[in-house]
């Protein structure tokens, strides 16, 4: 089965914005994945196609990404959290088990946080930190200057500069030469598969604003090196597990064991042996395994 055999729907949200999503169908059992940063729905199809036969998993472009509308510019990651509540409303979507990768780990964390009702298991695939994901300011040899994060969104732009630029002039040589060097570190996608995975990169129109969104989110205790900590991670009381390659060259396993220590008794931590940031290509099999141990029987 390829991506193309995915069912690719949209829905209008009260807020104004509409959201594409894939969907797998299955049984009764409901998963819905949250994907991450320069990526969309389509970085989710090898995980789906794996799926067995009683789940129905859902795969939304954020707002911003891939063919989801971006109407009202971001601000927080609570902005993305809140389209995702009014999708699962608008599904009727209930009772399910909710999974974000990167970025999408933030997302899901603040979703459940915001409505614990809602979602009875959480996966967290290669997830920013509780802290966020703070930016460092550089020497002019591009060196981390340790614990002197970036604070405005101007530096932002700036640190993004080039990013921005290959995207807006289509640059694929340099947005696939970026993706190699921290997102597909180990196993690559084919050439076919690379080509919509890269499509979906492009698409994305809040850069600026997620980065942004993403170094204040602090949904831990602790001050993060631009804003204070929340403490909100306490109030993530269903199942949670946490997976983390240990050759990731985006987040580490530190980030992982922060969140699972953040979380507490109801986290598990698995940590996946010479997989980046990318197991779904790195390590399909044994991340199936994985999602399959977490995902009830109909």
């Amino acid at each position: 089965m390829t991506v193309s055999a995915l069912e690719q729907a949209k829905v209008e949200l009260p807020n104004g914005e509409t959201v594409n999503y894939r969907m797998k169908k299955g049984g009764k059992e409901v998963l819905l994945l949250i994907h991450g940063n320069m990526n969309s729905s389509l970085n989710w199809d090898v995980l789906m196609n794996e799926l067995p036969e009683h789940i129905t998993a859902y795969a939304i472009d954020l707002r911003g990404f891939g063919d989801s509308t971006y109407h009202t510019p971001i601000h927080t990651i609570k902005d993305l959290s809140d389209d995702v509540k009014l999708f699962a409303d608008a599904l009727k979507l209930s009772a399910f088990t909710i999974s974000g990768w990167s970025l999408g780990g933030a997302v899901a964390m603040q979703y459940v946080i915001d409505h614990p009702n809602d979602a009875k298991k959480l996966i967290l695939l290669s997830s920013v930190n509780i802290k966020g994901y703070p930016i460092p300011r550089r020497t002019f040899l591009e060196l981390p200057i340790p614990n002197n994060f970036i604070q405005t969104k101007e530096e932002v732009k700036e640190a993004f500069r080039m990013v921005e630029n290959a995207k807006e002039t289509k640059n694929t040589w340099f947005l696939k030469m970026m993706l190699r060097q921290f997102l597909y570190t180990k196993n690559k996608p084919s050439a076919d598969q690379f080509e919509k995975y890269l499509e979906g990169t492009i698409k994305q129109r809040n850069l600026i604003d997620i980065n942004y969104a993403l170094m204040r989110f602090n949904i831990s205790n602790d001050f993060n090196g631009v804003v204070e900590g929340t403490g909100e991670v306490g109030k993530i009381t269903i199942p949670t597990m946490v997976i983390q390659g240990d050759e990731d060259k985006m987040v580490s396993t530190r980030d992982a064991s922060d969140i699972a220590k953040g979380i507490g008794e109801n986290a598990t931590l698995k940590i996946m042996k010479g997989v980046g940031h990318c197991p779904l290509l790195d390590d399909l099999s044994s991340l199936m395994d994985l999602y399959n141990a977490n995902l009830s029987r109909a």
